[in-house]
């Protein structure tokens, strides 16, 4: 048994079953039921492990930031693809989900 990892939800079953998040959903938590959507200004995107054997294994997506010079607006996103180029004239930081207008000067 146990609570469900992070990264992952418990559906009905028994105890301690956890199913990975989906691309385009995480969850913080333990002991969670559900994944949430991903934020703005951010990607889900599953991570890559690498197994004993060198095959990579596609394990639980994680909420993910876009970095900085770029903005996601939307919600749900599954790969940095999302990410857009913040356009000249506009600031984007990390996480941003809208672009700032640089100030004058």
């Amino acid at each position: 048994g146990g609570l469900c990892p992070a990264n992952s939800f418990c559906e009905a079953g028994p105890p301690g079953t956890a199913v990975d998040c989906p691309a385009g959903k995480y969850q913080e938590l333990i002991g969670e039921t559900e994944c949430k959507e991903c934020l703005a200004g951010h990607f889900c995107a599953p991570a890559y492990v690498e197994s004993v054997n060198g095959t990579l294994i596609v394990a639980e997506a994680h909420l993910q930031a876009c970095p900085n010079g770029t903005y996601n607006p939307l919600t749900g996103s599954v790969a940095i693809d999302a990410c857009l180029t913040c356009p000249g004239g506009y600031v984007c930081g990390n996480a941003a989900n809208a672009t700032v207008a640089c100030p004058p000067g």
